[in-house]
């Protein structure tokens, strides 16, 4: 992402986002076998609201979460009461993590902004051989009501990258 669109409102972001249900953490941690030995890198992870999901009440070895907005990151630490994961600022295109390194890469509510194909090059660099990938959204599929109509409209202007159909797409030839 090349412009700051939500540092101006870190600590409203870290806020009042919402959080994620328990049960996605318990399906990725079943799914991809997390355990104590673990590695996970939430990239794009804004203030840590998914990140702090997936570090909490378990002993995982390292939970990392990276960011390109140094405020979003900062408004996390202060809004969080125990922040039990490693704040770094990078992107997906370019992550600041050694090769072969995580065992689980997550992106919540922020694939959209990445190149795909620089991204997607990244997170296969530091996933070790076996590791999972697991990206995460809230749908807009219907555009019924007229704040989803002016929110659409407001990706689009400010997200380039942004593909409406993305959401929908099978992902499994990634």
């Amino acid at each position: 992402m090349s412009k700051p669109l939500f540092e101006k409102f870190a600590d409203d972001y870290a806020s009042s986002r919402p959080d994620y249900p328990d049960d996605i953490k318990s399906f990725l941690f079943n799914l991809f076998d997390v355990d104590s030995n673990s590695c996970i890198a939430d990239i794009a992870c804004g203030s840590g609201i998914f990140t702090q999901l997936l570090s909490c009440e378990q002993n995982i070895g390292c939970v990392v979460g990276l960011d390109c907005s140094l405020p979003l990151l900062v408004a996390g630490t202060r809004y969080f009461k125990e922040f039990r994961f490693k704040p770094l600022c990078g992107s997906g295109e370019m992550l600041p993590i050694k090769s072969k390194c995580c065992d689980l890469v997550t992106v919540a509510q922020g694939f959209h902004w990445m190149n795909r194909r620089k991204s997607l090059a990244e997170i296969n660099r530091i996933l070790k051989p076996g590791g999972g990938i697991a990206l995460i959204w809230y749908r807009r599929k219907t555009l019924t009501e007229p704040h989803q109509a002016f929110i659409e409209e407001l990706t689009h202007k400010y997200n380039p990258n942004y593909d409406p159909k993305f959401m929908d797409a099978d992902y499994v030839g990634m």
